[in-house]
């Protein structure tokens, strides 16, 4: 694993290995500079070769003293998605450290599915609040592949094709997996401010969802209505929201918030 840290220095270029480097834009840095000032942690960014669910390119990481950003090794920080993806996981570290969302905890030993079902129940909702506040600060709300992944899943729904299979060979898991992208898209429909061509594209998506897969359209309804009763862009709803999403999911037993508000 290579770690880096962003910030508290006087230069802003990152080392990454012995031969390349990774310089934030000034919108990134000014950002990333302003995130740290008002949860007084320090960003680092490391590699990793297991982010929790298959085909994550970044994630973060809790620490009760850093904002750990961590990307999957093979990705190479030319990518131009990178920038995107530092904004989006340091903005979790943001809503963790400063404005008091809880992460969670295992409650007791868990598998690696179990694992994989808590951390993207916390991430279909958390995603959706991250996207909107970078949007805030000016950055896209998704990343440059979103839309040509949505396009995809379209077809490949209106094809009676199963793309979702690749995820998992747990059939609930698969099943969450398509919930995660349906709330996603359902999420940039109903809070966001959106081209009119990619509006379209993702409501594409979201009628070939809830017409072609009425299963996991009716686990998305669920979890969509306990989000529309609770405010998840206060600290308060979110973690409501949390609450009730964990005993919708059987999964209470398993996991339990902790509040980690920074000072």
């Amino acid at each position: 694993m290579i770690e880096i840290s962003l910030g508290h220095s006087n230069s802003h270029l990152v080392e990454l290995n012995m031969t390349s480097t990774y310089e934030p834009s000034k919108k990134l840095e000014n950002y990333l500079t302003k995130i740290q000032n008002e949860t007084g942690r320090e960003i680092v960014i490391q590699r990793s070769d297991d982010l929790g669910l298959s085909g994550m390119l970044s994630a973060f990481s809790y620490d009760p003293s850093h904002i750990f950003v961590q990307f999957v090794s093979s990705i190479d920080m030319t990518d131009p998605r990178v920038e995107h993806l530092i904004a989006h996981e340091a903005t979790h570290g943001f809503l963790t450290l400063k404005k008091g969302y809880c992460s969670y905890f295992l409650k007791r030993p868990a598998s690696g599915i179990e694992k994989r079902h808590v951390r993207i129940l916390f991430t279909m909702v958390d995603d959706i609040v991250v996207n909107k506040t970078i949007q805030e600060e000016s950055f896209p709300p998704f990343s440059s592949v979103y839309l040509s992944m949505v396009r995809m899943e379209t077809k490949s729904i209106l094809r009676g094709e199963d793309i979702y299979n690749q995820f998992s060979d747990d059939p609930l898991f698969k099943d969450r997996f398509m919930v995660f992208r349906y709330v996603m898209a359902w999420g940039f429909l109903k809070y966001f401010d959106l081209k009119s061509h990619d509006r379209r594209t993702i409501k594409k998506f979201t009628k070939a969802f809830e017409n072609r897969c009425p299963k996991q359209s009716e686990m998305a309804s669920q979890v969509r209505k306990t989000i529309l009763e609770n405010d998840i862009f206060t600290a308060e709803g979110r973690n409501n929201c949390m609450k009730e999403l964990l005993k919708l999911w059987g999964l209470e037993d398993l996991a339990e918030l902790k509040t980690n508000k920074g000072p």
